[in-house]
């Protein structure tokens, strides 16, 4: 059997420690949503197995370096920006086919989205499984440090320029091209259940990264994002947004 060109391998071969952690993380996520009497042990599990992906493969992510400490506060302007977006307007959007359907048959109305909060990740519920004040720090190491790397490197350090060209390594971070620009941000939001949200947060994350060119600055605006996100859940009790 002939050797395939290495112009099809090599590219491949770079992706997985971008591709591996994030598979992962959604592989697990989803294995949550099937089992929700396990949401919280199999959290812990994704902190533990997406991060420790990252970790291992951390001197792949050539892309993070220092970060420009000015860029730092943009970042984090940019982070709590799109949350406070986020959550003000998680009531008017469908999204589930049920609400789409709803809003088809009576109209506009605010929507409690009942089968999220159905869903909800409450560290306090009796069947939860785990003591609450662990529950609650897997629960922000996971947000804070783990889903801002894991995604960042595979929507922001992969994705966006393997659809710029597929020897990704060769396109500088930051290099527009609508198609690049279309694709990642609809992948982005339609990976989140608030999926409107997620199309804006993943639009202002490219535009961080087209403006800075510094990948490090869009982990630390998607870090910022979740922990805002995690200090209004844990301060109102809003558990169907975790």
């Amino acid at each position: 059997m002939n050797e395939p060109p290495a112009a099809w391998g090599k590219p491949l071969v770079q992706a997985i420690p971008y591709i591996v952690p994030f598979v992962a993380m959604v592989a697990l996520t989803a294995l949550a949503d099937a089992l929700p009497h396990f949401r919280a042990h199999l959290y812990v599990l994704k902190v533990l197995l997406a991060g420790g992906l990252a970790a291992r493969y951390w001197r792949h992510y050539v892309e993070i370096s220092r970060a420009p400490v000015e860029g730092v506060a943009w970042a984090t302007l940019v982070g709590l920006a799109v949350i406070v977006l986020w959550v003000a307007l998680d009531p008017y959007y469908p999204q589930s086919l049920a609400e789409l359907r709803l809003l088809g048959e009576q109209g506009w109305q605010a929507l409690p989205h009942t089968e999220k909060v159905a869903g909800w990740f409450d560290p306090f519920a009796p069947d939860i499984g785990l003591p609450p004040p662990v529950v609650i720090a897997f629960r922000l190491v996971g947000a804070v440090l783990v889903v801002p790397v894991v995604e960042e490197v595979f929507h922001r350090g992969w994705l966006l320029r393997y659809l710029v060209r597929e020897d990704f390594r060769s396109v500088p971070l930051g290099t527009f091209t609508w198609t690049s620009f279309l694709v990642s941000t609809a992948l982005f939001g339609l990976s989140h259940q608030e999926w409107l949200a997620g199309v804006i947060c993943g639009a202002a994350f490219n535009g961080l990264l087209y403006w800075k060119r510094s990948l490090t600055l869009c982990i630390v605006a998607h870090a910022a994002a979740n922990l805002g996100l995690a200090v209004w859940v844990l301060w109102q009790g809003a558990w169907q947004f975790w």
